[in-house]
């Protein structure tokens, strides 16, 4: 659990989210921790990372497949690196989404008339919508 803590939780709130996720207990530490420096290469602060599992520690759960698949649609939709760490900070739980799915939502929006700009405020106020 030291790459929990390194990011500023404690030893009981790491043991509060293992109990929360049981299913989180099943990854591996190399695969936790990866997903940590993952999230750090994104340049999103410990400090932000420390805020994100605290509000959505479920994003621990995803599988790299899944964030990777997410992250490359954010940039083909054409959001920065920078964009893409405060999207993780305001909304990890798009980082549990497949990017299939999104891109299915996506599709829908622009056939409804939405132009890309409008989708990309969409990802940013209404999460829910992918």
């Amino acid at each position: 659990t030291f790459f929990l803590e390194s990011v500023g939780l404690t030893q009981a709130e790491v043991a509060k989210m293992f109990r929360a996720l049981p299913g989180l207990e099943s990854r591996s530490v190399e695969s936790l921790g990866a997903t940590l420096q993952w999230v750090r290469g994104l340049g999103v602060s410990d400090a932000d990372i420390l805020r994100t599992l605290h509000q959505y520690p479920r994003v621990l759960q995803t599988g790299p497949e899944s964030r990777y698949g997410m992250v490359q649609w954010f940039k083909e939709f054409g959001l920065s690196e920078f964009e893409i760490a405060r999207l993780f900070s305001k909304r990890p739980a798009l980082f549990t989404v497949r990017r299939s799915t999104a891109e299915s939502t996506a599709q829908w929006l622009a056939e409804l008339g939405f132009d890309k700009n409008s989708i990309r405020d969409l990802l940013d106020r209404s999460p829910a919508l992918f």
